[in-house]
């Protein structure tokens, strides 16, 4: 998620690799790859979590958190509720079959990176807004999360990291 000058940005990720395809409303994947010995293997599957309805779950939350937790800062700059984004695939060889009926925005990280620089800054949407946004929706986070404790994704992911690798150390060890 991103929230700044030029509004609310809500994404989906997605690192898939192999050939991306969305035709006649259903997503595929296919990817191929190698079995132990050498063979080579080749699969197509239907993707269950359409991941366009998956961004648009979230982005309809956040669009719902602003509306009913700011209801003020909505009424005066409708746009905050106005939320942008869509699909990221983050594989850097996979291959897209996209069709132009897709029912939400999608790229690569290249093509985000371009579409936002390109976007234009929102008037009123100031640092005190933005501030006010992030306040509502962590709120709602530590909400939904229950602990009331905030952690960055930054240490999430070193946790995770170390727990990993401490796993592997204990397998490897044959404990």
């Amino acid at each position: 998620m991103l929230v700044g000058p030029k509004g609310v940005w809500v994404f989906e990720v997605k690192y898939w690799s192999g050939k991306i395809s969305y035709r006649h409303g259903r997503w595929s994947h296919v990817k191929s790859y190698y079995k132990p010995g050498g063979v080579p293997v080749t699969e197509v599957k239907e993707v269950e979590q359409p991941p366009d309805q998956q961004w648009r779950r979230m982005a309809d939350d956040v669009a719902e958190t602003l509306r009913r937790h700011a209801p003020r800062l909505v009424a005066a700059l409708p746009v905050v509720a106005e939320i942008k984004g869509g699909l990221v695939f983050t594989h850097p060889e996979a291959a897209y079959d996209i069709t132009r009926d897709c029912p939400c925005a999608w790229g690569n990280i290249a093509d985000w990176i371009r579409h936002l620089g390109s976007a234009p800054a929102i008037a009123g949407l100031n640092e005190r807004v933005v501030l006010q946004i992030l306040d509502v929706l962590l709120a709602r986070h530590q909400q939904v999360n229950g602990n009331g404790v905030t952690i960055s994704m930054d240490v999430q992911a070193t946790e995770l990291d170390q727990k990993t690798e401490a796993r592997l150390r204990e397998w490897c060890e044959g404990r």
